[in-house]
């Protein structure tokens, strides 16, 4: 039997928060829908599952709203949970992506892996089925965020690093990983990602200038956002001097500036910083 050809209209790419979810189901047995949906909405904390029967009517869901995760069944007759699978990544949307069906064989979970479905599960009522698939859910859609977060790292890190020779980080203040510019290498230290950057340049400062910066940090993360950045959120700027540890061992004097970026008044985002004194007068 022919199948008409798909709608090549964009999909949105994910844009919410990892706090909460949000599951597009899609199956055409919808019985077997709405106790899953049941079952996720129970599993899931804060999630919100949205359910079709018909592939043709999620892609048009998806053109106008952003999930966070997409369960398929396979054979769901005017097209199949694979070619479903093909169109939303064609168009856009590296949703994480589950095919969850009962037609179960080597062959198909075989041809979903070979397409780049993220996971196969095999359906079937048992309670436990669920909590695998809603765990399934979780582990994903972690991945993708950090994933996310570490390319959009990446992206600012570049541009920082290209225009200017001074010492940049920029620290996700939720996972803690930062980012250090090629300028880091006028202290000894190879750029690029840490996951303790955070506490490696606490560790580095002097003992007797540790106690001051850290409280300048920790004030400005906790303190009252004063202006805006161009994105349109709040941020709170810092500034200090301390000596710094360099990789040979010796204390050198920097200056130090800074942004705590907020969104809905939590810090999530602090760039800065650190230019190396070049005159014989020390701090702070």
């Amino acid at each position: 039997m022919s199948r008409a050809p798909l709608e090549t209209n964009q999909i949105h790419p994910l844009e919410s928060s990892p706090d909460s979810l949000t599951v597009l189901h899609v199956d055409d047995e919808k019985p077997f829908l709405e106790l899953t949906s049941e079952y996720l909405s129970h599993e899931l904390e804060d999630t919100t599952v949205i359910t079709r029967t018909d592939p043709r009517a999620a892609i048009t869901y998806l053109e106008d709203n952003h999930v966070d995760c997409i369960v398929s069944d396979y054979q769901m007759g005017t097209i199949t949970g694979v070619e479903f699978y093909e169109h939303v990544r064609t168009n856009g949307a590296n949703i994480p992506f589950i095919l969850f069906t009962s037609h179960g064989s080597e062959a198909i979970a075989s041809e979903a892996l070979e397409a780049g479905v993220d996971s196969y599960l095999q359906k079937s009522p048992d309670a436990g089925n669920f909590s695998v698939l809603a765990n399934r859910i979780s582990m994903l859609v972690e991945q993708f965020h950090a994933k996310r977060q570490t390319r959009k790292l990446k992206q600012t890190y570049e541009v920082i690093a290209k225009t200017s020779t001074d010492a940049f980080w920029i620290q996700d203040m939720a996972s803690g990983k930062t980012l250090y510019s090629e300028g880091i290498k006028s202290f000894g230290y190879a750029p690029g990602i840490r996951d303790d950057g955070f506490e490696w340049w606490i560790e580095r400062i002097h003992p007797d200038d540790r106690a001051d910066a850290k409280a300048v940090i920790e004030n400005k993360s906790t303190g009252t956002t004063t202006e805006l950045e161009p994105s349109g959120h709040e941020q709170t700027q810092f500034s200090h001097a301390y000596r710094w540890q360099t990789e040979s061992g010796e204390y050198v004097c920097c200056d130090s500036r800074g942004a705590i970026v907020f969104e809905d008044g939590e810090p999530v985002e602090m760039t800065g910083s650190m230019t190396k004194r070049e005159q014989s007068g020390c701090c702070p």
